[in-house]
């Protein structure tokens, strides 16, 4: 069996404190996601919590006063502290991969990330999203490398199952992939269901020993046996002999041991071995998460000064506060004290990056990607140093030539930096109005010219009017005056059946009268109005 030796092992050096006795269930701790500290709400002296701008101060003097009770850890308390992450981590490793669900999630998971099913930065703490905002070839680059990387811990699973003596190298190496946290509770989650129907397969045999004088240390034979429990039940000797009548008990006897048949065949058919692992496994990551959440409560101050400095951006100052705490998680999935770094200052790189990464992703009503931001940055930087020397607004070819990139990039990034304005945006006290209805429509007609447009048609057809019926009809088609479309000469004498050289001389005609003086005088003053 894969790591059976590894498991024998542990399970000789855990017998003196295992119970002879079939022992009780381990309560199961709580799952707990590990998520970055949140400010807390604002609160005033009553209960409820204070309303309006002044919640925000409120708010962050309250959180102030929290943090600041967390004292701030020494050089050698962080190694300490890092030390037991990674023996904890190492620990779980080891476990995952005697037990054989190592291997089994890495192939899950390395189908989820060739699919895109799963991000590779939600794989491993050591991928970094903001390289996928440099385009498609990025992302598929990242792509390839968690790729590789999960073929690197299958290839560590391999080895232990070949040579058991080879786990603690197997788990070193995985170690070394940095799997992200996340990762590593589903891991640990998935024993917590194969423990429940344990302990219910373990009841339901309990009732039936019971019901036939058995004692429960008959039990524990057949449950820490190397014979499949269900070949036990089904044989019906000893404890479990069952009578022919008894056919409904023995099914749920059989659903029982098949139960627990699943949960130890994996550990050599024995569930003694199955509760030992899982007792290691919830012992290494409770000491995991406890020195995760001692390095990140001693790092709050931190966290909290450098978000203060970022306080004139767009996002609110608790915001700022809570990525930065994202991003002290992340510095401690990927900090190493081997390098000799202090962990405050590792950290702070990855505090001032996570609120950075914010501020671009909120901070404006059309996201630009990462990469353009702070290309956008260093034009505004560069700008405000040529203004400075210079005592004017600098040119863009004057840009160009101070970033040596192309003039063209310089206007495209300039104006992809704009600020816009959301057309919803609430204007007034009341915010009954909004901004879009303000901003004038160039397009739209102009209600003057609407209303001195539809003077000029009365005064044409009225004009048009006072022609003879014949002339009149035909002026009102030749310029589609009341008809959809101008018609020709030709189908105007069609209609009239008269040459189209005759129409062109009744056209010619009324077109005299409306130019005499009685009627032109009255249609020249729109040309008048118009200059």
């Amino acid at each position: 069996m894969d790591g059976r030796a590894d498991l024998g092992r542990r399970e000789e050096a855990g017998r003196s404190a295992a119970p002879d006795a079939f022992p009780g269930p381990v309560p199961a701790p709580k799952p707990r996601r590990q998520t970055p500290p949140r400010p807390p709400p604002a609160r005033s002296g009553a209960s409820e919590p204070t309303r309006g701008p002044e919640a925000v101060p409120d708010a962050l003097s309250f959180y102030a006063r929290e943090i600041g009770r967390h004292r701030v850890l020494t050089r050698e308390e962080e190694v300490a502290l890092a030390k037991r992450v990674e023996a904890a981590r190492l620990s779980l490793f080891a476990s995952f991969v005697a037990l054989g669900s190592m291997a089994r999630f890495a192939a899950e998971w390395r189908s989820a990330v060739v699919s895109g099913a799963m991000r590779p930065w939600d794989l491993f703490a050591g991928e970094d999203e903001d390289e996928a905002d440099e385009g498609d070839g990025e992302t598929a680059a990242i792509r390839t490398r968690a790729v590789e990387t999960v073929d690197q811990i299958l290839a560590a699973c391999a080895l232990a199952q070949h040579d058991p003596g080879r786990a603690a190298e197997a788990a070193a190496r995985i170690q070394a992939a940095k799997l992200a946290t996340d990762r590593i509770d589903d891991l640990v989650a998935s024993l917590e269901a194969p423990g429940a129907a344990l302990m219910a397969a373990a009841r339901v045999l309990g009732r039936i020993l019971e019901k036939r004088g058995g004692l429960a240390a008959d039990l524990v034979p057949v449950l820490d046996g190397t014979d499949a429990v269900a070949d036990a039940v089904a044989s019906g000797e000893g404890p479990f002999a069952l009578s022919p009548a008894e056919g409904e008990a023995e099914g749920a006897a059989l659903a029982a041991a098949r139960a627990v048949d699943e949960v130890a065949i994996p550990f050599g058919g024995s569930v003694r071995r199955f509760r030992l692992v899982q007792r290691e496994v919830r012992a290494a990551h409770g000491d995991l998460r406890k020195a995760r959440d001692t390095l990140v409560t001693s790092n709050l101050r931190l966290v909290f000064s450098v978000a203060k400095k970022y306080t004139n951006r767009p996002l609110p100052i608790l915001d700022l506060v809570q990525e930065g705490n994202i991003g002290l998680m992340r510095a401690i999935e990927k900090f190493d004290y081997r390098r000799g770094w202090k962990f405050s200052t590792y950290a702070i790189w990855w505090i001032k990056q996570s609120i950075s990464r914010s501020i671009a992703d909120h901070g404006r009503t059309i996201r630009l990607p990462v990469h353009l931001h702070e290309k956008a940055a260093k034009i505004d930087r560069t700008a405000a140093r040529l203004r400075a020397e210079l005592g004017r607004p600098p040119s863009p070819p004057e840009l160009a030539q101070a970033l040596d990139i192309d003039v063209r990039q310089v206007e495209r990034l300039m104006n992809m930096s704009r600020e816009t304005v959301s057309l919803d945006l609430p204007v007034g006290e009341d915010g009954d109005v909004r901004f879009g209805d303000l901003v004038e429509d160039e397009k739209a007609p102009d209600p003057v010219g609407l209303a001195d447009l539809a003077k000029l048609k009365d005064a044409v057809s009225d004009a048009v009017g006072d022609l003879p019926e014949r002339e009149q009809t035909i002026i009102r088609m030749r310029f589609g005056i009341g008809y959809a479309d101008q018609m020709t000469l030709e189908e105007i004498g069609q209609h009239f059946r008269i040459s189209r050289e005759r129409v062109r001389q009744v056209e010619s005609k009324a077109i005299q009268r409306l130019r005499s003086p009685e009627i032109g005088a009255y249609l020249r003053k729109f040309l008048d109005d118009d200059d």
